[in-house]
């Protein structure tokens, strides 16, 4: 297996699009898979993703919990807590945005989580998260939607 090169943090919709089948995620969160399932990235998870991942459209009950049990069990999917240095960094982000552009108490505990373990993505379709990026971390934390980065796999035929 080769060494990890890459840590991104997945904000609950980003998994929910992927498990889904959204079509504008389906090509670029395929490929990251891809590198995850060769051993090339870790997808970093905030244990409240898996909360916020409830259900899939088009899916019943018990199909969604399988995908989503599925999803969150595969090694190169990473959850983290929302441990007491996490929620007290989400904390400061709410009193230190209230006033500017505001942040959801979810979407602080994701930035707080990449701050927290130095992940330098977030990855998210959130707009409201989107307008965080750059702001936060030291190296400033990119906030964007899911882009590959590498060679384009094609399917075997």
């Amino acid at each position: 297996m080769t060494p990890r090169t890459g840590r991104r943090l997945w904000d609950s919709c980003v998994v929910i699009g992927y498990l889904a089948g959204y079509p504008a995620l389906e090509w670029v969160c395929s490929q990251i898979i891809q590198q995850g399932e060769r051993g090339n990235l870790e997808i970093i998870v905030s244990e409240m993703a898996k909360v916020e991942v409830a259900y899939l459209s088009g899916h019943s009950d018990s199909e969604s919990e399988a995908m989503i049990r599925e999803f969150f069990s595969r090694n190169y999917v990473i959850p983290v807590s929302v441990d007491d240095p996490v929620s007290t960094l989400a904390r400061n982000l709410i009193r230190k945005y209230r006033n500017e552009i505001r942040i959801e108490p979810a979407d602080a505990i994701h930035l707080a989580t990449a701050i927290q373990w130095s992940i330098p993505v977030i990855e998210t379709t959130d707009d409201r998260l989107l307008r965080f990026d750059g702001r936060e971390g030291s190296p400033a934390i990119r906030v964007r939607t899911p882009v590959y980065e590498g060679a384009e796999d094609f399917p075997n035929f």
